[in-house]
């Protein structure tokens, strides 16, 4: 049998609270009676693999434990598939948390929401967009899609120290 619930933790989101939120989210998780797998990829390529492995495994829930990079990374793999995806805001921005309802800033609260909704099964649909480059690579997105000069400027910040 496969793990029910998958949290995929970007261990660096909000200066490396995202780690220690997945550890007690898993902990909880787990004395709830629900199996989970608190995974920790190394890259951006990393979340989107061991979210495709996940989907593949048949597990239920995955949850993103981090910012709207990595809600964007598991979202590449989750669209139109049964697995549902569920949102642990530990980001910087959380965007996508607080569009979804998430209350910003209380990962206890999200946590309580998220608990509720894998309990009762409850899951909602949310417009997803897609890119398709000249090449053909195609990429998903919630919330925002980003190019030209607003872009230029979200890597650029990427990038620099905090």
């Amino acid at each position: 049998m496969t793990d029910d619930i998958w949290l995929i933790v970007n261990p660096t989101a909000g200066g490396g609270r995202a780690r220690r939120v997945a550890a007690i989210a898993s902990a909880a998780l787990d004395a709830a009676g629900f199996t989970s797998r608190l995974v920790e990829p190394t890259s951006a390529e990393g979340t989107v693999e061991t979210a495709a492995e996940a989907v593949a495994a048949g597990v239920r829930v995955l949850l993103a434990c981090g910012g709207d990079g990595t809600v964007n990374c598991v979202v590449q793999s989750v669209v139109g598939t049964p697995t549902a995806l569920g949102v642990v805001p530990c980001g910087s921005g959380d965007d996508i948390a607080s569009t979804l309802g998430f209350p910003a800033g209380d990962v206890a609260g999200s946590m309580r929401l998220l608990a509720d909704a894998i309990a009762t099964g409850a899951t909602r649909q949310v417009d997803v967009g897609l890119v398709v480059a000249g090449d053909g690579t195609r990429r998903y997105f919630v919330g925002v899609l980003s190019t030209g000069f607003d872009s230029a400027v979200n890597e650029r910040a990427n990038t620099m120290a905090r």
